[in-house]
């Protein structure tokens, strides 16, 4: 039992350092909040259920946002929440549409830290991938206005 409670202490030691060293606070607006109020009142994804999300809907709001603005090259992020199902659409068990509107951003749920740290590695190589082809591509398109084409 005493190894069981230290290695939970050690995990959230972990986790705590994590969150301390490697994670970035998004900044929330009053634009965003106007948005997320807006989707409430009108019962819109993720309001549809009358749910309080609010503050899960503003998270996720703030991080796309913080992202889109800043121009990060990727596009593809991990979000871990214990309750997905609050901003998820059931059908398509991706966030709901709605709550992203005008944002170009693709957020993956997950409920465990731990799979999220472990399927990592498998969305940098997608990334990888994606962007060797896009420079590919790019190049290509260089070379053919050069040759005239």
């Amino acid at each position: 039992m005493k190894a069981r409670i230290q290695k939970a202490e050690q995990r959230v030691e972990e986790v705590e350092h994590f969150m301390r060293n490697e994670c970035i606070k998004t900044p929330v607006t009053t634009e965003q909040k106007l948005f997320i109020s807006e989707l409430a009142i009108n019962n819109k994804p993720p309001f549809q259920n009358r749910k309080n999300n609010y503050n899960d809907a503003l998270i996720i709001r703030s991080l796309c946002e913080y992202i889109q603005k800043n121009n990060y090259v990727l596009r593809d992020f991990l979000y871990v929440s214990n309750n997905p199902e609050d901003f998820m659409d059931k059908t398509t068990k991706k966030i709901h549409a709605d709550l992203l509107a005008g944002l170009y951003v693709k957020l993956t749920s997950v409920t465990d830290l731990g799979h999220a740290l472990k399927i990592a590695p498998d969305l940098v190589d997608e990334m990888d991938e994606q962007l060797e082809h896009d420079l590919d591509s790019y190049y290509m398109e260089q070379f053919d206005i050069e040759r005239g084409k």
